[in-house]
């Protein structure tokens, strides 16, 4: 009797703590606006602009200093930051067409990171109704799925996801869990600073933002056949290479769905990175944009 009792108490307090934070929802970290971070070409002109598309939970204001450090000189960056909540891609890509006006490059190349391919696909469908106003552009995609059913997660976590805007209680519980997760180690040169930077920004980067995101994953539409065929001039699928096993995406399957989408996608292994973590780039920036640039 006294262990269902406190099995009771347990359980009510759970609840408690649930409709606590869902109350709190409404008021906590509700931003709907996404942002961009900017890198200019430090030459005259502005050869290329790499228009990145961050991963889930990423912070993209730290993945921009990351990778800016790499650019060449007639490379400028830019970097989405997504709204604290809900991923509104007409939003996104009105801004990001503005600062590709506003900057001019001779050609554009996007990369998208594992989320960000989705929203890279969903950035090209508007640019090609709006006539590919700088033509057709290159396409890096970094372990990215197709669909919510490639990802290794069970289909009610995006279920909960469609329904649970999340708040400060469960913020902190992901908080936690994060403190204590296992992480990829830093190539040589990353800035260890940084690094601990981004690691505690995605720890704390909100509950509000990881529902949405994943609402956004999990109404992802499947990819036609040849739909990025024109649009896309190249495109080119990262993975890692060794007997590991991506952690979070199904990998090959969603090689096989992309592929339909453009059938000359090209696949570039990550020589020394660990398949077993899913997409350590702020931890490994140089290695990354050595790829990303040759691609």
């Amino acid at each position: 009797m006294r262990a269902l009792r406190l099995s009771g108490l347990a359980f009510s307090l759970v609840v408690t703590l649930l409709g606590a934070d869902a109350l709190a929802s409404a008021f906590y970290l509700t931003g709907d606006t996404a942002g961009l971070v900017t890198v200019g070409a430090r030459s005259a002109t502005t050869r290329e602009a790499l228009v990145v598309f961050p991963g889930y939970g990423m912070p993209g204001d730290l993945l921009s200093e990351a990778f800016a450090p790499y650019l060449p000189e007639d490379e400028a960056l830019i970097v989405v930051r997504y709204a604290e909540r809900g991923i509104d891609m007409d939003d996104i890509y009105q801004r990001i067409m503005a600062e590709l006006r506003r900057l001019g490059p001779g050609e554009v190349k996007l990369y998208g990171a594992s989320m960000g391919g989705m929203c890279a696909r969903n950035f090209l469908e508007r640019y090609r109704w709006d006539g590919a106003p700088f033509g057709a552009v290159s396409l890096v995609l970094d372990s990215a799925p197709s669909a919510a059913s490639r990802i290794r997660r069970p289909g009610w976590a995006f279920g909960v996801a469609s329904w649970y805007g999340g708040g400060p209680l469960s913020t902190a519980t992901w908080a936690a869990v994060s403190a204590v997760s296992p992480k990829p180690p830093p190539e040589t040169d990353a800035d260890p600073a940084l690094v601990a930077e981004a690691r505690h920004a995605g720890a704390w980067i909100g509950t509000p933002a990881l529902a949405s995101q994943a609402h956004f994953i999990a109404r992802f539409p499947p990819l036609r056949g040849n739909e990025l065929v024109g649009v896309v001039t190249r495109a080119t699928y990262l993975r890692g290479t060794g007997p590991g096993m991506d952690p979070l995406v199904m990998i090959d399957a969603s090689l096989a769905d992309w592929r339909r989408a453009f059938p000359d996608l090209t696949v570039r292994t990550v020589t020394a990175r660990d398949p077993r973590w899913h997409l350590p780039i702020i931890e490994r920036p140089h290695e990354t944009m050595n790829v990303i640039l040759a691609a």
